[in-house]
């Protein structure tokens, strides 16, 4: 068991030391402030919450055109919390909870997330990530209903730089008397363009600066009193 744990300390400070300079590895690394994105919504809502998960053209609902927004804020140690809204539309060649209706979806979300990023540094443009959290879905058919929902995420994003593409797949239990065995439940898919806004180190020392004006004066230049 020692063993074990030393190896893992060994494994743990040679990542350290190859993903952070010297000045930066005794702080908390931060890949980034704020983050944005904008993309598409895909939504299985058919209603067979254990049969048919691929069913595209029978039951997915997507558009064209952008209907999902998030904005994400980094906390520390690859933890952070985003908030995100989508919009479906759907007309009557989709299956929605068993029956076929026309009407739209709307749902937002407030996800915790945690990022593996900081454990592929040598990859850094892999970033995959799993996360928890609440929403909100309204659906609107032949009658509207609102509830809550419990989340649990699973997704990847693909960094160049600053920018990225997300691939993120959603499981929604609406919050009702039978969590599981329940129509409402539904899976939620998103794609989406990032930015993500980077943090800005100061990476100067203040260790050789000097503390004091008569530090920076030049040898002779002291007008002290002679004896």
């Amino acid at each position: 068991m020692r063993s074990i744990f030393l190896a893992f300390l060994f494994l743990l400070s040679v990542n350290t030391s190859n993903a952070q300079s010297d000045y930066l590895k005794f702080r908390s690394y931060q890949p980034y402030t704020w983050m944005v994105g904008g993309g598409w919504s895909m939504i299985d809502n058919d209603g067979r919450s254990h049969a048919k998960f691929f069913d595209f053209k029978g039951a997915w609902l997507m558009h064209p055109y952008p209907t999902h927004l998030l904005v994400d804020r980094y906390l520390k140690h690859g933890f952070s919390m985003e908030l995100s809204a989508s919009f479906n539309q759907f007309g009557a060649n989709k299956m929605v909870n068993e029956a076929y209706h026309s009407g739209m979806m709307f749902s937002a979300d407030l996800n915790a997330r945690y990022s593996f990023y900081k454990f592929l540094q040598n990859t850094k443009w892999l970033d995959p990530y799993l996360g928890i959290g609440l929403g909100l879905t309204h659906v609107n058919t032949v009658s509207s209903a609102m509830y809550p929902t419990a989340n649990g995420v699973v997704g990847v994003n693909f960094w160049i730089k600053n920018f990225g593409i997300r691939l993120q797949g959603t499981a929604k239990f609406a919050l009702t008397s039978n969590m599981y065995f329940n129509d409402r439940n539904y899976l939620h898919y998103t794609g989406a363009l990032l930015y993500r806004f980077p943090k800005k180190y100061n990476t100067k020392s203040n260790f050789h600066k000097p503390n004091h004006k008569w530090a920076k004066q030049k040898p002779g230049k002291y007008k002290g009193r002679s004896k």
